[in-house]
């Protein structure tokens, strides 16, 4: 039976507050008005930026409103859409993204629409019309990252979609594309820009760090290295290219991440670094350990708690240094097909990155596996019926 024109009550997560309770709730999911799509999802990866508000300090992006579903790394089977929306349409598989298209700003015409502003400001609700996407227990329920993609269906703006048009993918693996595999890849290819033959650091070796490693690799370079508190993690970092490790917490008293990387580069530092982490001890780690030169490249790309600062040499400025960010590895919707062929021709191996897959019911306990660091990357299905 048709649900078109029509809201639908399903299963998904809701995040009522800071810090919690995350409980699995029945919502209301409002039917799509103007340029609005709804989605029925497959599958969810379980992204660390999903814990800003649920395990962390919150707000790292912005005051949130509650309750809201969380999630925004989905793919998933367009079930309606509105009005003037022309990109895709009923059946049509797609991945929803944390970020919006517009083409009207000026962000878009000078084609870094990964930073579309229009896009930003309809994160929680609808901005052109005011609606709330979803509702609980009878009362408002907003969305995360304007994706939500922790419930059995979503609603976004049509510009937040991308019609998958391979169709031999499963929609249970290439979710990990709306998010970490791409940022993370994309932060070694795009943002640091790393080169054949070049010595390369990077901090953090979950599943950003580990795909910018492997991005590293296609690039041909060198020397990579892996530097994290859990020295478990380094058998499996051989797996997608790394060559040398770093565990702060194993170095002799008074020797520093920095110290050990030079160590490892006859006193030069590294022409690269991709830092995947948050914290700024690291993130300013990932500038020391340059070497001083005009091609040198610090991609930071690990999500900040609020209002984290850290001190840069002046010095290091002067010699042409460059230190940057970047959403989403610097990829545009237009480079989705290019990504997803590269895991069609097993150039990126999606099964290196997924240790578990889990019901909607079991969220709170990849949520909490994922804060621990027992896990890379949890996949949430929503509809287990589903077959390629």
């Amino acid at each position: 039976m048709s649900n078109v024109g029509e809201s639908i009550d399903c299963r998904a997560a809701v995040l009522w507050a800071p810090k919690g309770p995350l409980t699995v709730e029945m919502i209301t999911v409002r039917p799509p008005s103007r340029c609005e799509v709804r989605v029925k999802i497959i599958a969810s990866g379980v992204c660390h930026s999903d814990l800003i508000d649920y395990s962390e300090s919150g707000m790292a992006l912005g005051e949130s409103m509650f309750p809201y579903v969380p999630g925004h790394e989905g793919a998933g089977i367009v079930e309606s859409i509105g009005d003037n929306v022309t990109n895709v349409t009923i059946g049509d598989k797609v991945l929803v993204m944390f970020f919006g298209k517009c083409e009207k700003c000026s962000d878009c015409d000078k084609g870094i629409a990964n930073y579309c502003g229009t896009s930003m400001l309809n994160a929680q609700i609808n901005i052109e019309t005011s609606e709330i996407p979803f509702t609980v227990k009878g009362e408002p329920c907003y969305r995360l990252f304007g994706a939500s993609t922790f419930s059995e269906y979503t609603l976004v703006e049509a510009d937040r979609v991308v019609k998958i048009d391979q169709e031999d993918v499963d929609l249970r693996k290439i979710c990990l594309i709306a998010c970490g595999i791409s940022t993370g890849y994309g932060s070694a290819v795009n943002i640091s820009r790393v080169t054949k033959g070049s010595s390369v650091a990077i901090w953090g070796l979950g599943t950003l760090g580990l795909a910018a490693g492997l991005g590293a690799d296609h690039c041909e370079a060198s020397m990579i290295i892996g530097i994290d508190l859990n020295s478990d993690k380094f058998p499996i970092a051989k797996k997608f290219g790394f060559t040398h490790f770093v565990n702060p917490n194993e170095l002799e008293s008074g020797k520093t991440s920095v110290d050990a990387i030079k160590d490892l580069t006859s006193g030069n530092g590294v022409d690269h670094t991709v830092c995947c982490v948050g914290a700024t001890i690291a993130m300013k780690e990932a500038v020391e350990s340059l070497v001083p030169k005009v091609t040198s490249r610090a991609a930071l790309v690990g999500l900040p708690v609020p209002g984290a600062t850290f001190p840069i040499s002046a010095a290091d400025v002067f010699c042409g240094i460059t230190i940057t960010g970047g959403l989403y590895g610097n990829y545009r919707h237009e480079d989705i097909p290019g990504l997803i062929d590269l895991v069609r021709t097993d150039k990126i191996d999606l099964n290196k990155f997924i240790t578990s897959n889990r019901p909607l019911e079991e969220i709170k306990e990849a949520f909490d596996d994922l804060s621990a660091s027992k896990v890379l990357r949890t996949i949430i299905v929503l509809d287990e019926n589903y077959s390629t």
